[in-house]
């Protein structure tokens, strides 16, 4: 089906564009374009939107939703999720023979609330995206799925007036987002004398224990899920706030929109376990030196970043050594923090974003 024209002046044809239709639950808190976590709405709301090429709709729904009414409407649909619990449901979207594209994510979630399957096959998706690596997405869903990777998240306008290295903070390493604050361990720093292999094994014994006393969850689940604790998905971050000399910080608890809180300091830390989050690119594009946890399992190198070029990457048993190279000498690594900034925004901003997501698009028109 080809794509439309737009009539310039004097009646000619000028640029190609698509009508691109949104669909996403009108209470999904992502899309609200008021929640502190607006990375999602400033992907496929406000960069998609303002797109050249796309003619934009954008259709929250509540209840379900018979796709038939947009019929020669719409070149394109793509909808925020295929999952019944994130999004009602929807009927006749293959009867519209456009292509249907959804973004999907915790892939580690599929076991707990379904895969999706059924939803991609009968509403007839063509392709499923999001920012991780392709292993990490079949690691969990079925190969007959479509998946593509597309890197977002980096707001350009809110990072373009960053505050000079030399002016940040030096002697803390930031550390933000989720951690596992009921660890014993982390609050209980005599303990470290214990040799650090016993000590993680020790943790994840007491999580377990802690998580089957947890309030509101069934009995089902804590048995079930046991590992689906902060620290089984973020054990170096975790550890981490051990350390004397980094300053834990959360990007929703700090009264200050989360570039302005990178602004402060020279280098924070991006550690995941299993994949890399946009943590990862949002610090680097505020200028800090990006400490990222880059490992076999975590699939980071896919990212593209290199270690002492525009990022320090870290892992379970060197990063005591590298931020201790840092704090010894934080001005010294003004360069890799400027060479990080400069990847973060070429490659990640929701810009180049919305050009590979248009062009996804024409592959299957």
């Amino acid at each position: 089906m080809p794509s439309s024209q737009r009539e310039g002046v004097g009646g000619g044809k000028v640029n190609e564009y698509m009508r691109v239709t949104f669909i996403h639950h009108a209470n999904d808190k992502f899309y609200s374009g008021t929640h502190f976590d607006n990375t999602h709405y400033n992907f496929l709301v406000r960069a998609l939107s303002e797109h050249p090429d796309v003619e934009y709709t954008r259709l929250p729904i509540s209840e379900e939703f018979d796709a038939t009414s947009l019929k020669d409407k719409t070149d394109a649909v793509i909808l925020s999720a295929i999952r019944d619990y994130n999004i009602p449901k929807i009927t006749g979207l293959k009867s519209l023979d456009v292509p249907v594209l959804a973004k999907v994510g915790d892939f580690h979630d599929s076991k707990r609330y379904g895969t999706g399957g059924k939803n991609y096959d009968d509403w007839g998706v063509d392709c499923l995206f999001n920012f991780m690596h392709s292993q990490y997405f079949y690691d969990w869903y079925p190969t007959h799925m479509n998946y593509k990777t597309i890197f977002f998240g980096v707001e350009p306008s809110l990072y373009e007036t960053p505050k000079p290295y030399d002016q940040r903070i030096k002697g803390q390493i930031l550390v933000s987002g989720a951690v596992d604050q009921g660890d014993p361990l982390t609050r209980m720093p005599y303990l470290r004398w214990i040799p650090r292999h016993m000590r993680y094994s020790i943790k994840r014994q007491l999580i377990w224990v802690r998580r089957l006393t947890e309030p509101n969850v069934s009995i089902y689940r804590k048995i079930r899920y046991p590992h689906h604790t902060q620290y089984y998905f973020y054990k170096l971050r975790t550890d981490c706030k051990l350390l004397p000399y980094v300053t834990d910080q959360t990007k929703y608890a700090c009264n200050l929109p989360y570039e302005q809180l990178l602004y402060n300091y020279c280098g924070a830390i991006a550690a995941t376990t299993f994949y890399p989050t946009i943590k990862y690119w949002e610090i680097a594009a505020a200028g800090c030196l990006t400490f990222m946890e880059i490992t076999k399992r975590n699939y980071g190198s896919y990212l593209g970043f290199r270690d002492g070029v525009n990022c320090v990457t870290i892992n379970e048993h060197n990063y005591h050594e590298k931020f201790k190279k840092f704090l010894d000498n934080p001005d010294s690594y003004s360069s890799i923090a400027a060479m990080g900034r400069k990847y973060a925004l070429k490659n990640f901003s929701n810009d180049v974003a919305t050009n590979r997501l248009v062009s996804l698009i024409r592959e299957f028109i």
